[in-house]
């Protein structure tokens, strides 16, 4: 429940029962309250504050209901109640004399709707494009996009599996290494890359 102000009203103590406050808590469980007459309207706020549910003590069935409820209590600080627990079989039985379009929602779904639509919709992604499968070219002439071939970034650091993702103008690649995805794409002329297995060098 949230915390409450510990300043309360004063009660009529020649009251009579008159209204019920009745809902659940952020944690689900069920809490309900009579209140007397002099307190329905500081007690229909309250209920109102912590999204909970009104019911007139009215009839036979609700006020026996009622005699086994506590007696609730008004916090001046805050304008809000003091709901005590309640067993589940006695909410249930609650709930069953408000009307449905009367029933409010527990605070915790208000609370988790109203943050949910605080929230900015993603903007739709577009699908990924589907990378052709891998494939180790017999020869120069065999490079497409999907091949795998050797790629170095200078003299001292090796050669590299690096995937062809495109070709360009003036026999230039553009490729990414295959062990590495997250690493930024690259391009190399053909007569700076190595195959796995070749027959012949490349033309440029």
């Amino acid at each position: 429940m949230p915390a409450l102000a510990q300043a309360e009203l004063p009660l009529g103590a020649d009251d009579q029962p008159a209204m019920i406050i009745l809902g659940r808590d952020d944690a689900n469980k069920a809490h309900a309250a009579y209140f007397n007459q002099s307190e329905t309207a500081a007690a229909t706020s309250a209920a109102a504050l912590m999204a909970m549910m009104v019911l007139p003590i009215t009839g036979e069935d609700v006020r026996a209901l009622a005699a086994r409820l506590p007696h609730g209590r008004i916090f001046g600080g805050t304008g809000k109640a003091f709901v005590p627990f309640v067993k589940q079989a006695t909410y249930d039985a609650l709930v069953a004399h408000v009307p449905v379009a009367q029933q409010v929602r527990p605070l915790r779904l208000v609370r988790a709707e109203a943050e949910g639509s605080d929230k900015p919709s993603e903007p739709a992604q577009p699908p990924a494009p589907k990378e052709p499968a891998l494939s180790l070219p017999a020869d120069w002439d065999h490079i497409v996009p999907g091949s795998v071939v050797l790629a170095t970034v200078g003299r001292d650091d090796g050669w590299w599996e690096a995937v062809v993702l495109d070709g360009k103008p003036g026999n230039m690649w553009t490729l990414r290494w295959r062990d590495f995805p997250t690493e930024p794409v690259f391009s190399r002329q053909a007569s700076n890359l190595a195959l796995l297995h070749t027959s012949r060098k490349p033309t440029d």
